[in-house]
């Protein structure tokens, strides 16, 4: 099962609880909305950790997907559209939520070449 982690997000959004726990479901349901992958929402952990170095958080998302395992239906294609999934949902809320955002890099830290996304939400 997948673990979603997404580093760089800054403490002040935690203050906008609502809008973090709608990126999570929008990320949950992006990747069960991919049929190859055989997940529900439910199969899918999203975190974001906090971290004592706060400057420039916000300016640069980088998001971590850990603990896919391999399947036969589970290819390079596959692995690069839940990238995408993940990237527009960030994206998106990036766009809304942190305009200081320059840069968001979504891949498997195990396996970066493979199906790694990265886009600048401020265009």
């Amino acid at each position: 099962m997948p673990h979603i982690v997404i580093y760089g997000i800054p403490r002040i959004i935690n203050r906008h609880q609502h809008e973090l726990e709608q990126l999570i479901m929008k990320i949950k349901g992006a990747v069960a909305n991919i049929p190859e992958l055989e997940l529900t929402r439910e199969h899918v952990t999203v975190s974001m950790p906090s971290d004592r170095y706060l400057i420039g958080h916000g300016e640069e998302l980088i998001v971590h997907v850990v603990g896919l395992f391999d399947r036969e239906t589970r290819d390079m294609f596959v692995i690069t559209n839940m990238n995408a999934a993940i990237l527009a949902c960030c994206m998106r809320f990036a766009k809304e939520r942190l305009p200081m955002c320059w840069q968001i890099e979504v891949f498997l830290p195990d396996r970066p070449l493979i199906g790694f996304a990265k886009g600048n939400p401020q265009k």
